[in-house]
């Protein structure tokens, strides 16, 4: 088995469940703990896979580099916020398969899925998922937190900003530009530029505002 420094992964569900598979394909050692946001009276012991997990409040491990394995952009900004007074170094994971071109700027926290493209010259944010066979065309901007889901496509010089989900699928054009906190639905195909907090769906896609995530966000009291 590869050597790998003891990690632990942020986060016990399915994203999870997929870097578990894939750390043990690429003989990589399993994380040492999973930690969960447990809420409403969950029982704080139970192990995924093998892996105990644990109580994100009560963690007291000394390991601290860790991997944000949270898929949706939304709850995984919010476990990073919580994890802030840890003191956690924050770990990419690149799968084997994937394809990222050396002038591509990727940042810390991210992860990266089998079969995944990266171009040169692509910025990628802090805390992006790009699931499995997304493309990252040349010049694409990718703000922190989004997500890029299976075989969703981003063409050349087009811009995400913060906490933007594109679903199974979806395609950017090139040098679209995508606001804050969108989402673009399965098989979205966006032609043009869209503002913050918008729902992209259809082929061309048709822009509304993003009425439940709205909602979602004020009931948490989040600033826009």
């Amino acid at each position: 088995m590869h050597k790998n420094p003891p990690l632990i992964f942020v986060g016990a569900g399915g994203l999870a469940k997929e870097l578990i598979g894939y750390f043990r394909e690429a003989g990589l050692a399993d994380p040492l703990v999973l930690l969960k946001d447990f809420e409403g009276g969950e029982a704080a012991e139970q192990n995924v896979f093998g892996i105990p997990v644990r109580d994100l409040a009560t963690y007291d491990g000394d390991c601290r580099n860790a991997v944000l394995a949270v898929g949706e952009p939304l709850p995984k900004k919010l476990m990073y916020q919580k994890c802030e007074g840890l003191g956690l170094t924050w770990v990419s994971f690149f799968h084997p398969t994937a394809s990222l071109s050396p002038l591509a700027q990727i940042a810390d926290g991210c992860v990266i899925g089998p079969f995944v493209v990266v171009a040169g010259d692509a910025q990628i944010d802090a805390f992006c998922f790009l699931n499995a066979h997304a493309a990252v065309g040349h010049d694409v901007q990718i703000g922190p937190f989004s997500s890029l889901m299976p075989a969703a496509i981003v063409a050349g010089k087009a811009r995400l900003g913060r906490e933007v989900l594109a679903a199974t699928g979806s395609r950017i054009l090139p040098g679209v530009a995508i606001g804050d906190r969108c989402r673009l639905a399965a098989g979205a195909t966006a032609y043009r530029d869209a503002p913050p907090d918008h729902l992209l769906d259809g082929s061309p896609a048709r822009a509304s505002p993003d009425v439940f995530n709205m909602r979602r966000r004020m009931k948490l009291g989040l600033p826009d």
